[in-house]
């Protein structure tokens, strides 16, 4: 029975919901963050950063049977070797609990172009974000192998909902609202997300489930790009035909246009919107019995509602 967890990235996106979450499930909460103060009362706050190669992290683990790593540096480049790499041999050093589950992400299988993946498809990681999202798992097994404890890694697509901090959304809106939006390449380009609430019910189930000790899932949901474009024209009343444009004829525009600074439609982006992969989840479904509760449709026309 789970008493108590500990809580790294307590203060983020998906740590706070978690840590409430938690709180609701009658479990004691540890917290790490980086801030002096925490909008719940009811927790147990530790002020420390895990790039901190001098941060003693015992007390926050101290008791907990389950710890639950949520940090994640997706935007500035030069942090993220020390958050997910650093961070994770930081707090390795001081944990000798039972159960370490990780947050990591789809992105540790690099660019796949049109494929359906699963948890043990060939790496192709090329950013900065993807090969330390990688490492930082490779250094979890290697520190579980050694310390003899057990780990969850859960690899989420882009997760979104209403508070998400994930600007993807918004701009597709906004470029299909101003009939800027255009289609790259063949049709059926992948939708792939998933939707706040699933994540941490999958987390949740990780916890509770030992099936999920020393094992690996992905965590998504697909739609096709036509068909949530479709349905973002739908809400906001849009009836015009969506142009089609050749990828060799695109790209090379795109990299041109990439040169002007604050240019809104990076390479990285065109590469999401022409994507074909698929992210099987049929592990997590046999193994633990999770199940999605809102299909990304559905979460899509909410936040376009709202």
């Amino acid at each position: 029975m789970i008493k108590k967890a500990s809580v790294a990235g307590a203060s983020g996106y998906i740590g706070k919901q978690l840590v409430q979450v938690l709180l609701n499930l009658g479990i004691e909460v540890n917290v790490l963050t980086r801030r002096q103060s925490y909008h719940l009362k009811n927790v147990n706050l530790f002020v420390g950063d895990v790039t901190d190669s001098n941060h003693n992290f015992s007390d926050f683990f101290f008791g907990t049977d389950v710890f639950f790593n949520c940090i994640g540096e997706n935007y500035q480049e030069n942090k993220m070797y020390d958050v997910h790499v650093k961070g994770t041999d930081n707090l390795a050093k001081f944990f000798e609990n039972k159960h370490w589950i990780q947050l990591s992400s789809i992105a540790v299988y690099g660019e796949i172009n049109n494929e359906l993946v699963d948890e043990d498809h060939k790496k192709n990681p090329k950013s900065v974000y993807h090969k330390t999202r990688l490492l930082c798992e490779d250094r979890l097994i290697y520190h579980s192998r050694i310390k003899e404890f057990k780990y969850t890694i859960l690899r989420p697509s882009k997760i979104i909902g209403k508070e998400s901090s994930d600007e993807s959304i918004n701009l597709l809106e906004r470029f299909i609202s101003k009939k800027l939006f255009f289609y790259i390449g063949p049709k059926g380009a992948s939708f792939n997300y998933i939707y706040d609430k699933d994540v941490i019910n999958a987390l949740v189930i990780c916890m509770k489930n030992t099936k999920s000790r020393n094992s690996i899932y992905n965590l998504s949901d697909y739609l096709s790009l036509e068909e949530a474009v479709e349905k973002i024209k739908k809400i906001k009343n849009l009836k015009y035909y969506t142009i089609r444009f050749p990828m060799f004829i695109i790209m090379p525009i795109i990299s041109i246009l990439n040169l002007i600074p604050y240019f809104p439609l990076s390479m990285k982006q065109v590469r999401g919107l022409t994507t074909r992969a698929k992210f099987s989840t049929k592990k997590i479904e046999d193994e633990l019995g999770f199940s999605i509760t809102m299909k990304i449709g559905e979460v899509l026309e909410k936040i376009v509602k709202n």
